[in-house]
Formats: C-alpha cells, structure tokens, sequence
C-alpha cells in the first residue's frame, strides 16, 4: 500500500501534525520525515524511497517552505518521477511563500483553516485529490473479513 507524502517546513510542525491525523482519519496512510534526523547519512535515500513509494505528495507551502532546499526539492523529485503533487497554501502570500516554479499550481488555500476544522471547501478539495490519487487503507474490520 502506498502513502500520502507530506513535504513541510519543521516551523510548521503543528500544521503538519493536524493535517496527517485528519488525512489518516479519512483512511489513507500518511509518510513524513518528523522522525528522521538530517545529521543521518541515510536521510535523503530515505526520503527519496518514500517520495518513489508514494501515491501523492501534498507539499504546505509557507514562507519559510519556500526558502527550504529540502521541502521545494522534495515536489520536484516527485514530478520527475510521476508522482502527483498536490500544493496547499497555509501561510503568507502566493508571491512570498510559493517558489516560482510553482505559482502556476492549483493551489488549496488553507491560511484560515483552524486546528482540528476540516470542514471547508478547500479542506474537501484536498482530501477530494488525494482520493483521486490514493486509495485509502483497509480497516481492520474489513481485513477480518477479507482475510
């Protein structure tokens, strides 16, 4: 089974945190790197075998993303390899917290969501795209039944 992969910037861990558990509350498994420490020689093989195994990679675009070597590599990668990249805006301006060479993106604007609200629009379309890339994982219900 594929995941759902999450580029972010460690500012905005907490943004990261409310979304994985709303995206694996909605069934689909979720990979970040909060885990991993980039003193490890194996980060960045790490990181592009997950970015390779995923079914999407939902990139939070802030200010501090945009400046980040890692998190606009991270999108790239996935384009060069085929896998969807789907782009969501929480914090600052288009102009100063998307990378040029994203502007064009169809973005989901989630600045004025609040913790743990998933009920907008924007947050369905997410979760909409995601759906349309991934498929969610089985519940432990219906493994007991299948298996």
């Amino acid at each position: 089974m594929s995941h759902v992969f999450i580029a972010y910037s460690r500012e905005e861990a907490d943004e990261l945190r409310d979304m994985r558990s709303w995206i694996e509350g909605e069934g689909f498994k979720v990979w970040t790197d909060e885990d991993l420490r980039r003193t490890d020689r194996r980060w960045e093989r790490t990181i592009r075998r997950a970015i390779d195994e995923a079914c999407c990679l939902v990139v939070l675009w802030s200010p501090t993303a945009c400046n980040s070597h890692w998190v606009t590599g991270e999108p790239e990668y996935a384009v060069l390899i085929g896998v969807p990249v789907l782009c969501v805006l929480i914090k600052g301006k288009r102009r100063n917290a998307v990378p040029l060479d994203w502007l064009r993106a169809n973005l989901i604007d989630l600045r004025n969501k609040r913790p743990g609200r998933w009920g907008s629009a924007a947050s369905q379309a997410l979760i909409q795209e995601i759906r349309n890339n991934c498929r969610p994982e089985p519940s432990p219900q219906a493994q007991d039944v299948e298996g």
